[in-house]
């Protein structure tokens, strides 16, 4: 099969979605987990409690939708989508939805220690964000390999 980096591509970002349901980020003070959430409990929000003060009472507080998480998935619908595309045209489109991909993955990354770094709490990234982030490198090389096989001179 020639072009069979498109159906491994379709692969990848389909289990980019699934990975968004793994557990994402664990938020945790004076060591005491203060919330686990989902990959789409990042993207969409979630209410969590926190506890407060010293008489181990809890407050419901809502946590903000993220949008760079949202980008993640819209990027992993267009490359599922872009599957269609045959070719080097569709590689080459791939291969740059993988790397704005991985770039967003970095950015949530930043952008939530950025949040947790102004208070005394410690962010976790866990299994769900790695698996995500490992995807979309995969998607990049997956993609690349074709386009750059076909440039190199033969044997």
């Amino acid at each position: 099969m020639r072009d069979a980096g498109r159906f491994v591509s379709l692969g990848l970002f389909v289990l980019v979605f699934a990975c968004f349901a793994l557990p994402f980020a664990r938020i945790s003070c004076d060591r005491k987990e203060v919330v686990t959430a989902s990959g789409y409990e990042v993207a969409f929000g979630k209410e969590f409690e926190t506890p407060t003060g010293s008489e181990g009472g809890t407050e419901t507080r809502e946590a903000e939708p993220d949008y760079v998480a949202i980008g993640c998935l819209v990027v992993a619908a267009v490359g599922v989508g872009l599957v269609l595309v045959r070719g080097r045209r569709g590689a080459l489109a791939r291969v740059h939805l993988g790397w704005h991909g991985l770039l967003l993955v970095l950015a949530l990354w930043a952008e939530l220690w950025y949040r947790v770094r102004a208070s005394s709490a410690v962010l976790q990234m866990l299994a769900g964000y790695w698996a995500v982030l490992a995807l979309f490198a995969a998607s990049v090389v997956v993609n690349l390999f074709p386009i750059l096989r076909r440039q190199l001179p033969a044997p």
